[in-house]
């Protein structure tokens, strides 16, 4: 663990779990993404999307905020920006008076489309940023994926939409600190989360040329020198998704399909990166 980070950082916001603070519910509303990236925890990617069907989804939803009463509902995927109907599904949710926020790699955002998202009632979007440039794409899979994310990025700023940029650490990103940070201030983005990676989904699998240099002194180097170049405070998650000894979320983050069925966390059992023997 992290432990020693809020003795060297001033101004760091400690976050443990994946989603941060709070009672949420993790709306999973499509396996489909336009990307194919490493540390993907679905293994999602370039598959048939489907609009989500809001005779399913709406009345869980409903029972489920009046059951669990969350802070917010946090629409993921996959890429949920491809799904046909997702601005009548966050119009769903703004209409349950539940704050809603959107996990997105942003590629496909444009300023029209940031407008219709913003008036559907969206206030809030979490976007991973794993390393600039060439080192984004190539992580990521993407063709021209870093410009479109900048692009989308700065059309929800612009949107009036508060936008956190989300770094997973990888090898791509571990060095460049200095470029994430210029990344900060062209973007107009204030709210940084630095995530150190969990073995779930496609990560159990990869190469260690993804991760091989991501140790807890590599990772707390990262946080240093990035806060020595941005404003605001730092969120930084090392996420233990173990619900019966270390996740510190407990029981309040849930989760719902596309069909509409309530389950837990989805990641429990996922083991963080720092935790395994070859960081030890």
């Amino acid at each position: 663990m992290v432990s020693d980070l809020r003795g060297h950082i001033s101004d760091v916001e400690r976050r443990d779990c994946c989603f941060s603070a709070g009672r949420l519910i993790l709306l999973q509303v499509t396996e489909s993404c336009n990307q194919y990236c490493f540390h993907c925890m679905r293994d999602s990617g370039p598959t048939r999307v489907y609009p989500i069907d809001l005779s399913l989804v709406g009345p869980a939803l409903d029972v489920a905020v009046r059951t669990i009463v969350p802070d917010r509902i946090v629409i993921s995927g996959g890429e949920p920006t491809l799904v046909p109907n997702v601005v009548e599904l966050i119009e769903f949710v703004n209409a349950l008076c539940i704050r809603s926020s959107l996990c997105t790699n942003a590629t496909t955002i444009t300023p029209s489309r940031a407008s219709q998202l913003r008036a559907a009632g969206l206030t809030s979007a979490t976007v991973g940023i794993e390393g600039v440039n060439a080192d984004y794409d190539e992580y990521r899979r993407s063709n021209r994926g870093f410009e479109r994310a900048i692009a989308g990025i700065e059309a929800l700023v612009d949107a009036d939409i508060s936008v956190t940029i989300n770094v997973t650490v990888n090898d791509r990103v571990i060095h460049t600190a200095a470029e994430v940070a210029d990344l900060l201030k062209s973007t107009g983005v204030k709210r940084v989360c630095v995530t150190s990676p969990i073995r779930q989904g496609r990560l159990q699998a990869i190469s260690q040329a993804n991760g091989g240099r991501v140790t807890k002194d590599s990772f707390e180097d990262f946080v240093r020198r990035l806060r020595a170049l941005v404003e605001g405070p730092i969120a930084v998650r090392t996420p233990r998704c173990n619900r019966d000894t270390l996740c510190p979320s407990g029981y309040s983050v849930f989760s719902m399909d596309r069909r509409g069925r309530l389950g837990p966390c989805p990641d429990v059992g996922a083991m963080n990166i720092l935790d395994l023997p070859e960081n030890s």
